[in-house]
């Protein structure tokens, strides 16, 4: 009876000691529970010089982050919402224009940050 009652404490001790925490979440689960409860930032900016209607693509490609990928507003502005602390790589495209500068590099500490602005101007045509 003693052996039975020694292996039911150890059995108990292991339950509460080797299972997950936070009930029955594995690692890949609390990570992303990690991953959600952390800060979130916003980049805005503008692109100045699109020709109307056209909108360009920003992307923001950050170290470790998966990439984000904008349409411009008819006004030419942009913002990525909901992006987590790190260093982004942020860079308009478009088939018909180049940009100046072509990217900006923009560090989310802990704020948000705005005034990413660009220039905008035609693609010079290719002479046949």
């Amino acid at each position: 009876m003693i052996a039975k009652a020694r292996l039911l404490i150890v059995a108990c001790i292991l339950v509460v000691f080797c299972a997950p925490s936070g009930g029955a979440q594995g690692p890949s689960a609390r990570k992303k529970a990690s991953a959600k409860s952390q800060a979130r930032y916003t980049i805005s900016g503008r692109i100045d010089g699109i020709p109307t209607p056209r909108r360009a693509t920003v992307v923001a490609k950050g170290h470790n982050r998966p990439s984000h990928s904008i349409t411009t507003h008819a006004d030419g502005t942009f913002i990525f919402r909901n992006l987590l602390p790190g260093t982004y790589e942020i860079r308009p495209r478009h088939n018909a224009l180049l940009f100046s500068p072509s990217f900006h590099t923009v560090a989310l500490p802990s704020h948000d940050v705005g005034n990413v602005h660009f220039t905008a101007r035609e693609r010079p045509h290719k002479r046949r």
